[in-house]
């Protein structure tokens, strides 16, 4: 493979399952939700959602709730949970390069020509993630959820008996 058609994924695949599997508990707010039932709605293989859920229990984004009835549930509200949260819970710190991460890092830090736009970058990204909430993913699939339906019903009326479909060449 050549470097070029190499990629860096900046968030990982259990990133992306602990972001499905709060999507998930979001949208049911207060309602615990054994593992196996959250694991097949957000599609997440049963083993990652109980080792990524324990994780976000430790981290204090969700509540274990024991009994017949019991499962998770987020430990807060959406409105109050960030992207820069979930991901740093789930993968630690997001840092561009190991030279931000404090001042023992790099010998070069006084002269290096590329630490201040590293910075900026560093700046940008963090305040995006913490500026996007739980919520605001939620309310985006709510919107991708109605946008889905409306184009399933225009195609099933398209499909409907009695619609002529032509195939092939028209003459």
């Amino acid at each position: 493979m050549r470097e070029r058609d190499k990629k860096m994924d900046f968030l990982r695949q259990h990133t992306d399952y602990a972001f499905r599997l709060l999507v998930a508990l979001a949208q049911t707010p207060g309602k615990a939700i054994a593992t196996r039932a959250l694991a097949s709605e957000a599609d997440v293989p049963y083993h990652f959602a109980s080792k990524i859920l324990q994780k976000l229990h430790e981290e204090g984004l969700v509540e274990s709730v024991m009994g017949p009835f019991g499962g998770f549930r987020l430990a807060r509200p959406a409105e109050k949970v960030t992207l820069l949260e979930i991901i740093e819970a789930v993968q630690g710190p997001v840092v561009v390069n190991t030279c931000l991460l404090g001042q023992d890092t790099c010998q070069r830090r006084h002269i290096c020509p590329v630490r201040d736009k590293l910075e900026s970058l560093q700046k940008t990204m963090v305040d995006y993630l913490r500026s996007v909430t739980l919520a605001d993913m939620v309310a985006d699939g709510v919107k991708l959820a109605k946008q889905s339906k409306k184009e399933i019903k225009i195609k099933n009326e398209n499909q409907k008996p009695g619609k002529s479909r032509t195939f092939g060449k028209s003459r």
